[in-house]
């Protein structure tokens, strides 16, 4: 994706979640609206970056809205939170830095989270600075 691209991209995902939380701190409900948008902008930014994206997007998605849910129902947070969270997942940045590996099942080159993960212990282990 273009710098271009990505810089309008940040600016609608930023104003939308800056219109639902207005609405959220306003009226204690956000508008489904703003939800759908955040779905149908992250997901055709990712759609731009690659299938694969997309799908590694939504498989994150599905896990952050089950962990989101279990702290719904033990009324930590509220539904609408658990929608824009969700929704805001799908085209969100990574906050980890990813190595890319490729998929066993043959899709082709992937990021993989545990690879990461499994460096950044390495690394700790033998006193590195995982920081830089």
């Amino acid at each position: 994706m273009g710098c271009a691209v990505y810089v309008l991209f940040v600016i609608a995902m930023l104003t939308l979640l800056a219109a639902g939380a207005w609405q959220d701190i306003a009226t204690r409900t956000i508008p489904d609206e703003v939800n759908a948008l955040l779905l149908v902008v992250g997901g055709a930014a990712r759609l731009v970056q690659g299938p694969q994206e997309l799908l590694c997007s939504g498989l994150s998605a599905l896990m952050l809205f089950l962990l989101f849910m279990s702290a719904y129902s033990r009324g930590l947070i509220g539904g609408g939170d658990v929608k824009l969270m969700t929704a805001f997942a799908i085209g969100s940045i990574r906050l980890l830095p990813v190595r890319r590996g490729y998929c066993p099942s043959g899709w082709g080159p992937r990021y993989h989270l545990s690879a990461t993960l499994t460096q950044i212990v390495t690394d700790t282990r033998a006193g590195k600075d995982v920081a830089t």
